[in-house]
């Protein structure tokens, strides 16, 4: 993958891709290939993501998933701790969705998404390593749109039922993760010179190259989760409950990318040699020879695997203090498609051994004038490219502890997890002396740390309390405002602003990339990662609504809303 990403990089086609080092010039009779013009052309994406990883339900899609043995639950406790499913009490049907939303709508335009800024510099380093005329203005990548956002999506739904006052059963299907993603370039071109020495003489040679880009990615996790509980024991100190779920997490994963370069080779000014020209009679096609020009990826990754979520919930009398353990043992889940497939031709004289050495250089020049062949110079050769057939999503188990202080009215819970395991992406892509070779991308976690904050506000006859007024605000509690004003028809009761975060240790997991590319991925997923940082609230309609909201969270992004309807 890194390899293609340096393919198109090193064509200047889309150059602000790749981060651009300075080339190592030889010394030889032959002029090196420079840029004469260049032309960024028009890029527009749109991006869709819908992430709920920590947390889905009334409570805990508004508190970010923390586990907690006091605050009031709801149905959604079958994805988190399902010993509190017997605590839920009542039979409840419900659901959490996620409004539509894009950049735009908090006023950031292409500019914003896109960081033209940092496109622009990679280009200009770019160009200055290809002697681009200083007297000569490069043409920008620019955006007609740049589109990033989350989708409308069904994020949960689930139904509980108690058996009898001790025993409850419950199911469930959430949708953790969905994204969508489509990528297009057009217009962008770049003009080469570059002179081979022949004899006595020197050839002049220029390439021309103009570039269309399509590529897109679905990716999709599902879940569901079938489980009971209990009560295990009452004693002098409290009651403890029992919770077992048994869940399946289904996956697939969608990519596509058409690199569909066009490209003319002009030698001594007048002859011209077409790149994707099947009538070219100079080309032996019985001994091989190609023209083509193109780099094509295709995949449909579809995959499951079952996990399991053991629980324990312990109460003191009068609930002074209260505690539980969440045992989430996480499935491995492995994808397949058996039609999956990279392939590409690029010119002989693009010089793919030009890999980084380290992280400022490259070996040899990526564009090799020397390497040109004069009487076909639009000759290209076939790639060592390969697409696995399968995809292996590591997902680390955990055993998490956690414990409730009430605060007054109030609640801290603190939740500290152990993980087993690491959390990745593992698969194949391209072949090195004949053998495939593996990649693998994610973390290692070791710990997560999790704290929260439960605050609980008395209803008030005229809606309004002063010292609540920054938690309506932070907590965009508009909709709790105005049905509090009119509590004698809607019956709002027990609102509740949640506060949450968390951190996660270990270590970065990056396998089969170049050095660069590696580098830059473990300061990304080293050392700490802020999780579950989070803002939302909850209340009752109607002595049976149950409403929570999800404002703000990392990475769970805005603005989900849960609904649970107490059937009795």
């Amino acid at each position: 993958m890194m390899r293609q990403r340096m393919i198109i990089g090193s064509l200047l086609l889309i150059g602000w891709w790749s981060a651009a080092a300075p080339f190592s010039r030889a010394q030889s009779a032959s002029e090196d290939f420079s840029a004469v013009s260049f032309n960024g052309g028009v890029l527009n994406m749109d991006t869709r993501i819908g992430a709920n990883l920590f947390g889905s339900g009334i409570s805990g899609g508004s508190f970010s998933g923390i586990h907690s043995a006091l605050i009031p639950v709801d149905g959604g406790v079958i994805f988190g701790n399902p010993a509190s499913l017997t605590l839920v009490g009542k039979a409840q049907i419900g659901f959490e969705t996620r409004f539509p939303m894009r950049n735009g709508s908090l006023g950031l335009g292409p500019t914003s998404i896109l960081a033209t800024g940092s496109i622009q510099r990679t280009t200009d380093r770019f160009l200055q390593d290809l002697e681009f005329p200083a007297e000569s203005v490069p043409s920008y990548t620019q955006s007609d749109y740049a589109v990033l956002g989350q989708p409308r999506q069904l994020s949960a739904f689930w139904l509980t039922w108690p058996l009898k006052q001790t025993v409850g059963i419950g199911f469930g299907y959430r949708q953790p993760l969905r994204i969508t993603s489509e990528f297009s370039l057009s217009g962008a071109s770049t003009l080469l010179h570059g002179k081979q020495s022949s004899g006595a003489q020197s050839v002049p040679i220029d390439f021309l190259a103009e570039l269309a880009l399509n590529a897109g990615l679905d990716i999709q996790l599902d879940e569901i989760s079938i489980g009971t509980g209990g009560l295990l024991e009452i004693y002098g100190f409290g009651s403890v409950w029992w919770g077992a779920t048994v869940y399946r997490n289904s996956a697939s994963a969608g990519m596509s990318m058409d690199m569909l370069p066009q490209g003319v080779m002009t030698i001594s000014g007048s002859n011209q040699y077409y790149f994707n020209d099947s009538g070219d009679p100079k080309l032996n096609d019985s001994g091989g020879e190609s023209n083509a020009f193109f780099w094509s990826m295709r995949g449909g990754y579809q995959g499951s695997g079952i996990g399991a979520r053991l629980g324990l919930v312990h109460r003191t009398f009068l609930e002074k203090l209260g505690t539980s353990l969440v045992l989430n043992v996480a499935p491995r889940i492995n994808l397949f498609d058996g039609d999956a497939y990279a392939r590409s031709f690029i010119p002989v004289f693009l010089n793919m051994h030009g890999v980084l050495a380290s992280e400022n250089e490259f070996e040899d020049d990526l564009f090799d004038v020397d390497a040109v062949q004069l009487s076909r110079p639009n000759l290209t050769r076939q790639t060592h490219d390969r697409l696995g057939q399968q995809i292996q999503i590591h997902l680390p188990t955990s055993l998490t502890v956690g414990l409730d202080l009430p605060l007054g009215r109030h609640i801290a819970v603190v939740n500290i997890s152990r993980f087993f395991g690491s959390l990745s992406i593992e698969g194949e892509f391209g072949l090195e002396s004949g053998l495939a070779q593996r990649f693998k991308i994610g973390k290692d976690p070791s710990w997560g740390f999790k704290a929260g904050l439960d605050i609980a506000r008395r209803v008030r006859p005229n809606g309004f309390a002063s010292w609540s007024l920054p938690l309506r605000l932070l907590t965009l509690d508009f909709d709790g405002l105005l049905f509090e004003l009119m509590q004698d028809w809607t019956g709002y009761a027990e609102p509740r602003y949640r506060l949450s975060g968390g951190l996660q240790w270990g270590q970065p997991v990056v396998i089969g990339l170049d050095n660069t590319f590696s580098q830059d991925l473990e300061d990304v997923l080293g050392g700490l990662i802020p999780t579950s940082l989070s803002v939302g609230r909850a209340y009752t309609l109607f002595d049976r609504l149950e409403v929570g909201v999800h404002v703000m969270g990392v990475p769970d992004l805005l603005m989900r809303f849960s609904l649970g309807f107490n059937v009795y």
